[in-house]
């Protein structure tokens, strides 16, 4: 078991990922399991918690502040060819182009993957 919980559910158990699946290749059944792996993985790299997860979006809170080592393993779970399929809408909106596209996860201390 990894360090990411919710409540003893995973992420597919809430469907994450489903809403708008359709815009993708195998639509919510390919989805939903990626984006288990992915919250499972973070949870790998850093103690977390999920404390939101629907079919929407999940948001998960590091229970540590994140090292620079860290950092870079989540930014490296995120290929720039799916940024928008993995839910990284409101950071790419947010994004000056200069900095690293994920650097506000470092402050707010949680990551929000979100779909609409």
């Amino acid at each position: 078991m990894v360090a990411l919980h919710l409540e003893g559910d995973s992420g597919e158990y809430f469907s994450v990922g489903a809403h708008n699946a359709s815009c993708w290749d195998g639509g919510a059944d390919a989805l939903i399991p990626e984006i288990a792996t992915i919250a499972e993985r973070i949870g790998e790299i850093v103690p977390s918690r999920a404390f939101f997860a629907d079919q929407g979006g999940i948001k998960i809170k590091f229970s540590k502040k994140l090292s620079a080592v860290e950092f870079e393993e989540i930014v490296k779970l995120f290929p720039e060819d799916h940024l928008i399929k993995y839910g990284l809408d409101i950071y790419l909106s947010e994004w000056d182009g200069e900095s690293p596209m994920l650097e506000r996860i470092k402050r707010d201390q949680y990551i929000h993957l979100w779909w609409d």
